[in-house]
């Protein structure tokens, strides 16, 4: 396959690099590759792409099988769902949910599953897609399969339930023999110092050319129950505040190794920008006074290091850096919030830094938050979603915060209770991360609203729940009914409150 690069791709790089780079076009090549970037020139012979890495290739028209142009991801979507309002098919649906998961947009592909597997329940492969799986003929959620099986959930890894009690006394196996910590402990370093003495290694140390080399991955760090498929702990370890001095040498650090202009420090979160200084000032304001609000909803009051916060200048840039599809707005990573400049969408509201912002206090406030043991979904992204609606009122000098109810959220839930196409809350306890789309974080949203705004009952009830999952004491579904009693019946009283909602102008 003739392949060549551009002599010119420096010029190209510095005259399209000032200009905004779409990385959502794809070239799909007859050898099963793929390329991505921007298209920058098509004629009926050839095709050249810039890619993130600055350089131009150029494919010839029968090296192609394929070409994708995502300038415009979202009219496509809206395009391919209104051919499916004519000809609703699960298939058609299930294809549109593919669609969506190959180009980044998580969220809307669940929605398209869903509503795949409302026109055909048996459908197979949107089943899969949604982490169900088969049991005697039933599909079942993936945490309901897996107890069928005899496993249960423990500190976010799935275990043989005969093995529990072993697990919960600290015990591992290893080689069909369970041990203590303690003995791997003591055998790892008696292997450690035969390793480092005797120039042989009883484990799995070599020799080669004279010289001994230390084993990749001793057995010792290999016990320990089986990780989940996609377990990601992004749970941040305590870290003591920076002096003033060491905070500016960070700061100068990150400038340096990010090619970043300036630095916008605020009490608690450190901003790095090259454009908008005054606005990020505005917006290190508002994250303190939620940064304080934060404290009083995890009871969390340790002096803690400086939050990073990196503002990319625009959508175009935010892509480039981190390689994140056009459907995400902004991630946090554990160690550092990452967004870009819109002044188009939300200029007065950066919603994505508060939600964000709000599963980076989690993940520093709550010990394995992300393993998902000790809170589910349903209060992560819940809680999340209860930040990311806040809104500043001044008050003198000072910013004091609202919870105003987000217009779609509340307009989504509704019309899912009126259809009865919700999630019933027996099932929203126990859900997984792979079934919760738009419909799920309304529905969390207004669960968290339910309980913090109708009584003093209800919120004491709530914070005594979040404090026993924080804390990691009891099984999240079985402390949630013990507290609050029936689901079913909650769920009719949470019904006629969200019912009754309506947003304030």
């Amino acid at each position: 396959m003739k392949r060549c690069l551009s002599v010119l791709a420096a010029v190209f790089w510095i005259s399209f690099g000032a200009l905004p780079l779409v990385l959502g076009d794809e070239i799909i090549l007859e050898s099963n590759g793929r390329v991505k970037g921007q298209i920058v020139k098509e004629t009926d012979e050839y095709v050249k792409i810039l890619t993130k890495y600055g350089a131009v290739l150029t494919y010839r028209k029968d090296e192609i099988r394929e070409i994708r142009r995502e300038k415009d991801i979202f009219k496509q979507y809206q395009e391919k769902l209104r051919e499916l309002e004519y000809n609703a098919t699960a298939e058609g649906y299930y294809r549109l949910g593919i669609w969506c998961k190959e180009r980044g947009l998580r969220i809307k592909a669940i929605d398209a599953f869903q509503v795949a597997i409302q026109i055909d329940g048996d459908h197979r492969k949107a089943r899969y897609e949604l982490g169900y799986r088969k049991w005697e003929g039933k599909w079942l959620p993936y945490e309901e399969w897996m107890e069928k099986r005899g496993y249960v959930l423990f500190r976010g890894e799935w275990v043989e339930k005969k093995y529990l009690p072993n697990y919960m006394q600290g015990l591992v196996l290893v080689n069909g023999k369970w041990v203590s910590r303690e003995e791997l402990q003591k055998k790892a370093a008696e292997e450690e110092e035969e390793w480092r003495l005797s120039g042989t290694s009883s484990a799995s140390g070599k020799k080669k050319k004279g010289k001994l080399t230390r084993p990749s991955e001793p057995w010792w760090k290999k016990a320990g129950p089986k990780k989940r498929r996609g377990y990601r702990p992004v749970a941040r370890r305590y870290r003591p505040p920076l002096t003033s001095a060491d905070r500016r040498k960070r700061a100068e650090y990150i400038k340096r190794q990010g090619g970043w202009k300036y630095w916008v420090p605020s009490r608690h979160y450190d901003f790095f920008t090259n454009i908008y200084v005054d606005r990020c000032k505005l917006l290190g304001r508002e994250m303190d006074v939620m940064f304080r609000n934060f404290q009083k909803l995890f009871k969390y009051y340790k002096p803690v290091r400086a939050f990073i916060v990196l503002m990319y200048d625009n959508q175009q840039h935010f892509m480039r850096a981190t390689n994140k599809g056009p459907g995400v707005g902004g991630f946090y990573d554990g160690r550092k919030i990452v967004s870009f400049h819109n002044r188009r969408t939300h200029p007065d509201q950066p919603s994505t830094l508060f939600h964000e912002g709000t599963h980076q206090f989690q993940g520093m406030a709550i010990p394995n938050m992300f393993s998902m043991q000790y809170l589910k979904i349903w209060m992560i992204e819940g809680m999340a979603v209860y930040f990311e609606a806040m809104k500043f009122r001044r008050v003198g000098k000072k910013l004091k915060a609202i919870y105003p109810i987000p217009k779609d959220r509340l307009r989504h839930i509704q019309m899912a209770i009126r259809r009865n196409s919700y999630t019933p809350l027996r099932e929203l306890i126990r859900m997984g991360q792979p079934r919760f789309g738009a419909l799920q974080y309304a529905e969390a949203w207004s669960l968290i609203h339910y309980f913090v705004n109708t009584t003093k009952r209800n919120r004491k009830k709530f914070d005594r729940y979040f404090t026993l999952m924080r804390d990691g004491k009891g099984d999240p579904v079985q402390t949630f009914v013990q507290i609050f009693g029936d689901p079913d019946k909650l769920e009719q009283r949470w019904k006629e409150y969200v019912l009754n909602l309506k947003p304030k102008s």
